[in-house]
């Protein structure tokens, strides 16, 4: 009997019409479940609805579709704001689960794991993977990172977020601890919102995007604001500021994560569904590198499943340990 998972990423410049409308076309396509792989916030809605809004009125959209809703966040969310959203959606509706909370979901054939968080993050988010910490919370103050060791000491961590003491919460994923979750690795399939990194350019990670090769200054009309050497600008709007004659270099390159496609080699991982890189949406593949067919089943599946700012999205067919996707242009 075959599962089908409705996947949805990627909202920063989605109208809440559009979320609400993709949630039931993927219910009306047969989706059994939803999936919201990150960067879920819209916070550069052009419809004027602050992040915090928006999140609420997509799990209300997705609650009332009646599926059972798998909720990540990327790259983008801030600890603080989207758990108070998040549970109290949850609180309401008994279909929206934060998977921050439970991170396996063992169904008879497969396993869902689920890794949150992103190795770029922007905007103030504040989920974040790598190698270099233990998984766990932490406090971000002044003076660096303070591990939070209990519910005491988090919610006066709380109350320093609102007084202005403290910057945030930082939500810090170890991806070797994967090795923890993963006890079948033939029947799991791996939800992270950033791809491993992966080689050719039809990859799920390869991206177009301008890198500032020296500071400069951006005058946006009002004030002006240093642009560091470095820093990564998306495709369009690196194309706009080499018009104006900022120092931008146009990059085209596969920049998923080494250290997550590495734990996936050892542990044996042969299927992940990702987001993150927009132009990559709907790109899918082997672990090997080799091109999927649409429709058809494999063991081994690395799919870029959706961008909401594109109207893309997906749905993933489970039948026992193989699986197979439908690319959904909405």
């Amino acid at each position: 009997m075959e599962t089908l998972y409705g996947i949805l990423s990627d909202f920063h410049q989605c109208s809440p019409l559009d979320a609400k409308v993709a949630v039931h076309k993927l219910k009306d396509l047969g989706a059994n479940y939803l999936i919201l792989n990150g960067d879920l916030i819209g916070e550069q809605n052009p419809h004027q609805m602050s992040p915090q809004y928006f999140l609420d009125f997509l799990l209300k959209a997705a609650a009332d579709t009646n599926l059972e809703t798998y909720v990540q966040c990327g790259s983008h969310e801030e600890f603080f704001t989207s758990t108070q959203v998040m549970d109290h959606k949850a609180n309401i509706y008994d279909n929206i689960r934060n998977i921050a909370k439970q991170q396996r979901i063992e169904l008879p054939n497969h396993h869902l794991v689920f890794l949150p968080g992103s190795d770029s993050n922007s905007h103030g988010g504040e989920y974040t993977l790598g190698t270099n910490l233990p998984t766990g919370l932490y406090l971000q103050t002044d003076d660096g990172l303070l591990p939070i060791e209990s519910k005491e000491m988090y919610q006066t961590c709380q109350q320093a977020i609102r007084t202005g003491e403290a910057q945030g919460i930082l939500h810090y994923e170890n991806v070797n601890d994967l090795s923890k979750l993963v006890t079948a690795p033939e029947k799991t399939i791996l939800i992270c919102h950033i791809p491993p990194k992966c080689d050719g350019v039809l990859a799920i990670d390869r991206a177009q995007f301008g890198v500032a090769t020296e500071s400069f200054e951006l005058y946006n009309g009002r004030k002006k604001r240093e642009v560091r050497k470095g820093s990564i600008h998306m495709y369009a709007m690196a194309q706009e500021l080499i018009k104006q004659g900022a120092p931008i270099e146009i990059r085209d390159e596969n920049v998923g994560n080494s250290e997550l496609a590495t734990i996936m080699q050892t542990l044996g991982l042969t299927k992940s569904i990702n987001g993150h890189i927009h132009e990559a949406a709907h790109h899918a593949h082997t672990v090997s590198g080799h091109t999927v067919e649409q429709g058809k089943f494999t063991e081994s599946l690395q799919w870029n499943a959706s961008c909401m700012d594109r109207r893309r999205v997906g749905i993933l067919r489970v039948n026992g340990t193989q699986v197979a996707y439908q690319n959904v242009q909405l």
